[in-house]
């Protein structure tokens, strides 16, 4: 039994998939430039070739996976579905969600964070706020009713929980 599931709105979906396979097809055209370079003998041009094909690979991993970023409350564990990599928490050791502005190469981003065994977080990308330094308090404040839903459904799995259910 699932006590939410949350998903990417349709309108992130498309940004960012269509920003990841702009990125791609970028890196695509870079690797191919290199890799001629590289066959006429600039030495260089490997290194730039290994690097574009590794961001090739990231940003088409990114786009193959952003439709599919949720978030899924059960009594068991808390799976955080993301851009590049799927975590799972056991719900016992979920401790809350909490809103949180964290640091980006551009300024900060208010995002929700799930805290879990008492000093790891996991930011949960796909609630992320985009906002001007002077707005960062209002998209905080906007996220507090995300996070009441989301401890409501995390107190009633961890209600569900029992001692039996739980692996060891």
């Amino acid at each position: 039994m699932s006590y939410g599931d949350w998903a990417i709105s349709a309108r992130k979906r498309w940004l960012w998939g269509l920003l990841t396979a702009s990125i791609l097809l970028a890196l695509v055209a870079l690797a191919i430039a290199a890799l001629i370079a590289t066959v006429g003998g600039n030495g260089y041009a490997l290194v730039v070739l290994a690097l574009a094909l590794a961001g090739a690979y990231l940003s088409g991993r990114a786009c193959a996976r952003i439709p599919n970023v949720a978030l899924r409350i059960d009594p068991e564990q808390v799976t955080v579905v993301g851009a590049l990599r799927t975590l799972h928490v056991l719900t016992r050791h979920a401790e809350a969600f909490v809103p949180e502005v964290r640091p980006t190469v551009i300024g900060s981003q208010p995002t929700i964070v799930l805290r879990h065994d008492a000093y790891r977080s996991i930011p949960l990308w796909m609630f992320a706020r985009f906002a001007s330094s002077t707005r960062t308090e209002d998209a905080v404040s906007e996220l507090t009713q995300t996070v009441g839903e989301l401890n409501n459904a995390l107190r009633n799995a961890k209600g569900e929980a029992t001692p039996s259910s739980i692996p060891a």
